[in-house]
C-alpha cells in the first residue's frame, strides 16, 4: 500500500471512530456526529449550539483529537515533507542502485548527462567495470533500466561529498571520470578524491580554458577541454573528413569498425623488456601496427627503431580486434 493510500485509510478510520462514538454516546444524528468529528480532529473545536455532554462523548472527543493530530502529522511527514527530505538526504549521503561489495579496480563516473552516458557506453563496450554518481534521481532510474553488463551500481548524491565517494569504494578504484560542466566543482571533487586515493587516475572535462591549469594543480591526471576538442574536430572534419572519420571509428569501441586503437602493458615478466622496436616484429607476429609508447605521463609517437622498451611502458597499437588481442598477449609474455 502506498503512503497516500495508507494515510487516507488511517484518516477514514479516525473519522469513522469519532462519528460512531458520538452517535452512540450523544444520540445525535450521523451528520452532526460527522461534523463534530471533523471539528475535533482539525482542532477547530466548534460544535455549534449543541456540544458533547456525556462522559463517553468527552472521551470520544479527546481520543479523536489525539488520533486526528497523529494522522495529520503522519500525512505531513510521509506524503508531503518526507519525500522532499528523503531526496535531500539522497543527494547529501548518496542512495540509489546498491554498489556491489566486491567492486574493485573499477571506474567511477560522476554525472550521467549527455557526456556521462557516452562515457558509460564506452566503458561497458571495453569491458570496464564502473559505478556512477548522479544527483538527478530520474537519471539514476534511467541508469538502472539500461542493464549494462559491467555496471556495478549507482548513487544518487553529490560527488564532492566524502561520504558519497566512500560508498563508491574509491579506495579500490582505478579511475575517476568527471563529466560536469561546473569547473569549480570538478576542482573540488578532484582534490577530495585524490586525498582519499592518491593512486586514483582522474580524468575530467573543462568548460573553460582557464580551468585547465587549476584542474591539473588540483591533481587531475588528464583534462579534456570539450570546446577545444570539439572545435578541433569540426575544423578538421571539414578539411580532412576521412582522417577524422578514421580516428573516430578507431577510438570508439561501441562502433563495429574494422580497426581500433588500444594499449598493451609491458609487465615485469615481459620478454620484451630491453628490446628495441626493430626487434619486436609486432606487425609480422600479430598483424597490429606499433604506433607509439606511453611512458609515465609522456607519449612517444612513432618511436625510432632503436628505442628500447622498459617495464611499465604501454605500447600503443592499431589493428583489428583479433590483431590487438594477439599483440596484448605477445607483449605480456
Amino acid at each position: 500500500m502506498s503512503e497516500s493510500r495508507r494515510s487516507i485509510f488511517i484518516l477514514g478510520v479516525v473519522i469513522l471512530y469519532g462519528t460512531v462514538g458520538f452517535i452512540f454516546f450523544e444520540g445525535v444524528s450521523p451528520l452532526t456526529a460527522l461534523f463534530w468529528t471533523v471539528m475535533t480532529i482539525t482542532t477547530v473545536g466548534y460544535y455549534g449550539s449543541i456540544q458533547p455532554v456525556t462522559m463517553g462523548g468527552h472521551f470520544i472527543a479527546s481520543t479523536s483529537v489525539i488520533g486526528g493530530l497523529g494522522t495529520l502529522l503522519y500525512i505531513l511527514q510521509n506524503v508531503f515533507t518526507g519525500p522532499m527530505v528523503e531526496e535531500k538526504l539522497k543527494e547529501v549521503f548518496g542512495m540509489g542502485v546498491e554498489i556491489k561489495k566486491d567492486t574493485a579496480n573499477h571506474t567511477i563516473v560522476c554525472g550521467y548527462g549527455d557526456i556521462g552516458e557516452s562515457v558509460v557506453e564506452e566503458l561497458n563496450a571495453i569491458n570496464e567495470p564502473f559505478v556512477i554518481v548522479e544527483r538527478n534521481p530520474e537519471r539514476v532510474k534511467k541508469i538502472d533500466g539500461r542493464k549494462f553488463k559491467y555496471f556495478k551500481g549507482a548513487l544518487q548524491g553529490d560527488a564532492s561529498s566524502e561520504d558519497v565517494l566512500k560508498k563508491t569504494f574509491i579506495e579500490k578504484a582505478e579511475n575517476l571520470i568527471l563529466t560536469s560542466k561546473d569547473d569549480a566543482n570538478n576542482v573540488f571533487i578532484t582534490l577530495t578524491a585524490k586525498s582519499m586515493n592518491k593512486d586514483l587516475r582522474v580524468v575530467t572535462t573543462a568548460s573553460e580554458a582557464g580551468a585547465i591549469k587549476k584542474l591539473y594543480s588540483a591533481g587531475a591526471d588528464q583534462v579534456i577541454s570539450s570546446p577545444e576538442i570539439g572545435g578541433m574536430l569540426l575544423a578538421n572534419a571539414s578539411i580532412r573528413p576521412n582522417v577524422v572519420q578514421f580516428l573516430q571509428d578507431a577510438m570508439t569501441a561501441t562502433d563495429v569498425g574494422e580497426v581500433g586503437v588500444d594499449t598493451a602493458l609491458i609487465s615485469e615478466n615481459s620478454s620484451f623488456i630491453g628490446k628495441s622496436i626493430a626487434t619486436c616484429e609486432c606487425k609480422e607476429l600479430t598483424g597490429a601496427l606499433f604506433v607509439g609508447v606511453g611512458r609515465g605521463k609522456k607519449v612517444i609517437p612513432n618511436p625510432p627503431n632503436d628505442f628500447r622498451l622498459e617495464e611499465g611502458d604501454e605500447v600503443i597499437i592499431l589493428g583489428r580486434k583479433d590483431e590487438i588481442n594477439r599483440a596484448k598477449e605477445l607483449f605480456s609474455a
